[in-house]
């Protein structure tokens, strides 16, 4: 969103980090890596946040520390890559 909103939009909605990247890709193309590289972290967004979308069990059951770490990778990666652009 970041960088989105520093090239001059002015509204960006969503919450799914491969569409964003995909709206960063048409101002910059390093996106289109980023994008195949990050999409995995949308699976997390709905099931880690909202208990009851997941059917039958709640997050703790369905994911385990190899999936945290795994999201905290994937989100540094992101970020970093992010304030390189920024810069």
């Amino acid at each position: 969103m970041a960088f989105l909103y520093s090239h001059g939009a002015e509204e960006v909605w969503g919450h799914s980090i491969a569409e964003l990247a995909y709206d960063a890709e048409k101002l910059d193309k390093e996106f289109g890596g980023l994008r195949a590289t990050v999409a995995p972290l949308d699976k997390y967004y709905i099931p880690t946040r909202y208990p009851g979308s997941l059917p039958g069990g709640i997050p703790a059951e369905a994911f385990d520390a190899k999936d945290a770490e795994r999201a905290l990778e994937l989100a540094k990666r992101t970020i970093n890559f992010v304030k390189k652009k920024l810069i």
